[in-house]
């Protein structure tokens, strides 16, 4: 359910304009900070499109020209949003910069992947001292080494891991060893969980958080089903399991002895061992990434080590599985860094950060129809009277009012997921939190305000 305020709203197409003024800002219109001295001079294009968005011509014109060499423009689908996307040319600590000199204080963070904010200096000087050296050798290093012990020391439930280029990859390794070992091949996943950029074959979808049909659904397929795989926070819409659903799978796989495979790659930052440690469960293999590279291409898994012993070159006919890049030296420095810096002590008070800006949120725009559902740093705002348990609640929500938030927020200088995603990095001030704040609080009102013209 939502209300109508909102749905006339999904179908507005007029955008709002926060005029922000003061020393060194243009008068441009908008709410994103225009530095002068901009050094770019874009050629004029032909057929300029409509973007809301103030001064984003270099932006326009590199569109333009991706255009004519990538489908789209694009490389990254996540990343486009239309009419087209803003390039992004610098980052320092919460703020990133555009190409035409616009800034924004980002709470997108990559999605996800930059925990300590932009070109945070202990990582650019680790990263540069391990560049002279050399960025990759075709040879094992003793960075994997440190980043693996590192990691099997903060999740019980990694007896033995290894690494990738991406969550993507860790996540097919992941479900390839899972076959291997059961010699079944249908796999059970949640109905809008994402896993990365591929197709499953021969799956089965149940929602998120009913454990009644899940139990249903395993003890039907129990002779042919490789593993269970899923997120313990739902990515889209951040939405959390609940302790009975993830510990109800962990019981049923079990019993009916599945592979259970949990994917930490957005989650791990919960807590020093992911929101396994926090919910007490010990999934058979876990799916790691964006963190844990300090800014840089990474992906993991690892489990029970008699399932990840598969993949040892030392077994008569072990699972082959390399990369060019698998555990380069500076991605494992990189999120070695990281993960030193990003503590128990930073994850609780990052936790502590993101709840309290999810409550102030939800108090601000109880009336509205809209609320934010997340985890601790994890955030996600929705357009309904009811909170979500699953996909199929997320799919009732009327679809353009994330991408028409996520515009108006830019137009103010705070810069999110066109779905409505959003998140914490270290780097974040209490004055970020406190313009996040304000900038909903006016957003909101003026939506709400559209609705009515």
């Amino acid at each position: 359910m939502y209300s109508r305020s909102w749905e006339l709203l999904s179908s507005c197409t007029s955008w709002i304009h926060v005029v922000r003024e003061g020393p060194g800002h243009h008068h441009d219109g908008g709410g994103a900070v225009c530095i002068h001295g901009n050094p770019y001079d874009p050629p004029a294009l032909p057929t300029p499109m409509d973007s809301p968005i103030p001064l984003r011509e270099r932006s326009e014109y590199l569109h333009s020209r991706a255009s004519r060499v990538m489908p789209g423009g694009d490389t990254r689908s996540v990343t486009f949003f239309p009419p087209f996307p803003s390039f992004f040319v610098s980052g320092s600590g919460s703020t990133i910069r555009d190409a035409d000199g616009n800034e924004y204080t980002d709470f997108l963070n990559n999605y996800t992947s930059l925990i300590l904010g932009h070109a945070r200096p202990e990582i650019v000087e680790a990263v540069y001292a391990q560049i002279k050296k050399g960025s990759v050798f075709p040879s094992p290093s003793e960075e994997q080494i440190l980043l693996a012990e590192m990691l099997i020391d903060r999740i019980p439930s990694c007896e033995k891991i290894r690494f990738c280029n991406s969550g993507t990859e860790a996540n097919i390794q992941a479900l390839r060893v899972a076959k291997t070992v059961t010699g079944k091949k249908k796999v059970l996943k949640i109905y809008g969980g994402y896993h990365g950029s591929f197709d499953f074959e021969d799956d089965i979808e149940i929602p998120f958080n009913d454990l009644e049909t899940a139990e249903e659904v395993i003890k039907e397929h129990k002779n042919v089903l490789a593993c269970v795989i899923t997120e313990p926070v739902l990515g889209k819409g951040m939405i959390p399991a609940s302790r009975e659903f993830l510990t109800g799978l962990r019981e049923l796989t079990h019993a009916y002895d599945i592979i259970f495979i949990l994917d930490e790659v957005v989650t791990f930052r919960l807590s020093e061992g992911g929101v396994q440690a926090l919910y007490d469960i010990r999934p058979d293999l876990t799916v790691l990434g964006k963190i844990i590279g300090g800014g840089f291409p990474v992906g993991a898994f690892g489990g029970r080590e008699d399932i990840m012993m598969h993949f040892s070159p030392l077994q008569r006919e072990p699972i082959h599985h390399s990369g060019t890049f698998n555990g380069n030296p500076v991605t494992m420095v990189a999120g070695l860094e990281t993960l030193k810096i990003f503590n128990k002590q930073a994850i609780e008070t990052l936790n502590s950060m993101g709840e309290g800006l999810k409550k102030t949120l939800n108090s601000m725009i109880e009336d509205q129809a809209a609320y934010v559902e997340g985890m601790g740093s994890l955030l996600h705002f929705h357009f309904t009277e009811i909170p979500g348990q699953n996909m199929q609640d997320m799919e009732t929500q009327p679809k353009a009012l994330p991408s028409t938030l996520h515009r108006t927020m830019m137009e103010s200088g705070i810069f999110i997921a066109p779905r409505g995603m959003f998140n914490l990095s270290v780097a974040h001030s209490l004055r970020d939190m406190k313009t996040f704040e304000s900038v909903t609080e006016q957003v909101m009102l003026d939506l709400q305000s559209m609705s009515h013209s």
